[in-house]
């Protein structure tokens, strides 16, 4: 439950650019019980109608806004790059205090869309030794760009050398990569 709770509110967040407009100094309310009572949603099982967020259980929600960085295919990494990674502390994914536009508004929500990562698969040495092994790519079939980033997986610095393996950005299942290499964000992707 938690986990989707999470995801609703990164779509939130997501969204946000596209919907409000921020004054200089202040970030929008993004949640409200009375709007939200206009929400209308799908059966989640016969009988058990979803509940809502209360708006004070949403702004009560832990933040997770830490900076992630692109998974490259061994290929096509840049030189030292896991080196320069380790050497990095960790900051913010997004600095709301210095958005003071529309424009400087959807950037943010790009950099979620593309770098948030929902932790639940973080961490594991094994899992970074894996996602660098050319069989495994190709067996899993991760969308990988011209550029040889591999879409939905990121590399996570909480801590100054120590580089976690982060997965299912709204990339993963929300950009479609054409044989062309050009990228169509927004729809649904399936799986195959």
């Amino acid at each position: 439950m938690k986990t989707l709770l999470r995801l609703f509110r990164v779509s939130v967040i997501v969204l946000l650019p596209l919907f409000c407009r921020a004054a200089a100094d202040t970030v929008p309310k993004v949640w409200d019980d009375g709007e939200a009572a206009s929400f209308r949603l799908p059966l989640a099982a016969l009988g058990t109608p979803p509940k809502l967020l209360s708006e004070r259980d949403y702004y009560a929600l832990p933040e997770v806004n830490v900076k992630t960085y692109p998974v490259y295919t061994p290929d096509q990494e840049p030189k030292g790059y896991m080196d320069w990674l380790s050497q990095q502390e960790p900051q913010p994914l997004v600095d709301v205090s210095k958005l003071k536009t529309k424009a400087d508004w959807i950037a943010a929500g790009r950099e979620v869309f593309y770098g948030r990562e929902l932790p639940r698969f973080s961490g594991s040495e094994d899992n970074l030794k894996l996602i660098r092994d050319p069989r495994v790519l190709a067996a899993y079939r991760v969308q990988t760009t011209a550029e040889g980033v591999l879409l939905g997986l990121r590399y996570v610095v909480r801590a100054k050398g120590k580089v976690e393996l982060g997965t299912d950005t709204c990339a993963m299942c929300h950009v479609r990569i054409l044989p062309d290499g050009k990228l169509i964000e927004g729809i649904g992707r399936a799986h195959v």
